[in-house]
C-alpha cells in the first residue's frame, strides 16, 4: 500500500522550489525515513520529516531518527519551519530571503 502524502508535503515542496531550493520526495522509502530531501544554499543536505500540527512520529520514524547520525533531520509543521531548516529567512513584509540560520533539529 502506498504511503499517504499529507497536504503539507505539497505546500512545502512547492514553496521550497519557488525559493530555488532543490527538493526530492523520499517518503516512499519507508521504514521511518523522512519525507523530503533538500539542500541549503551551501549545498549541505537537509532531511525534512513533515508532520501536521499535533501529529507525533510513528514508531518507525522515532527509531530511524534515533539511529541516524548523518545530515540534520528537521521535523517541520509548516512552510515557515521548512524555510528555517534550510536557512531561508521569512520576512513577513517582503517574502522569503535566503540567509544563514540557527534552526535546531528536533
Amino acid at each position: 500500500m502506498p504511503k499517504r502524502v499529507d497536504a503539507i508535503q505539497y505546500e512545502v515542496t512547492r514553496a521550497l522550489r519557488i525559493a530555488g531550493r532543490p527538493v526530492m520526495a523520499v517518503h516512499t522509502v519507508g521504514h521511518g525515513f523522512p519525507d523530503l530531501l533538500t539542500a541549503r544554499i551551501d549545498g549541505s543536505l537537509v532531511l525534512l520529516e513533515l508532520k501536521a500540527r499535533g501529529a507525533k512520529l510513528t514508531p518507525d520514524e522515532a527509531r530511524w531518527h534515533s539511529l541516524w547520525t548523518g545530515s540534520p533531520v528537521y521535523i517541520v509543521h509548516s512552510v515557515y519551519e521548512a524555510f528555517q531548516a534550510v536557512g531561508i529567512e521569512w520576512d513577513d513584509d517582503e517574502g522569503a530571503t535566503e540567509e544563514d540560520d540557527n534552526a535546531e533539529t528536533r
